[in-house]
């Protein structure tokens, strides 16, 4: 499981999805202290997504090392670990979050 303190995608980008999403959903005239819980869910629901695209693209033989760096690192150097070694990073993260919100606006 990857520790909630290590950011491996920046929070504001899934901040910024999460938004978009409730807005396409039609969820802004909710309460505001219900819509913080929906978009609080929702952004842990969106890192777990992108979490699991990441380890499953990542090749094995690296497995152990990020689980390492996870443990002693900095958001960056996980950040970094994962686009040295994750091939097309940005490819999978896209193809998590459309997968995402093609389930969550159905």
């Amino acid at each position: 499981m990857i520790k909630k303190e290590k950011e491996i995608i920046n929070q504001n980008l899934i901040n910024d999805f999460v938004a978009r999403l409730t807005r396409e959903r039609g969820l802004d005239n909710l309460e505001a202290e219900v819509i913080s819980q929906i978009k609080t869910d929702l952004a842990d629901r969106v890192s777990n997504k992108i979490n699991a695209a990441i380890i499953e693209k990542m090749p094995i033989d690296k497995l152990t090392d990020f689980e390492s760096l996870l443990d002693t690192g900095t958001s960056s150097e996980v950040q970094d670990f994962c686009a040295t070694h994750v091939p097309n990073l940005n490819s999978v993260v896209a193809a998590a979050l459309a997968d995402f919100a093609d389930s969550y606006l159905k």
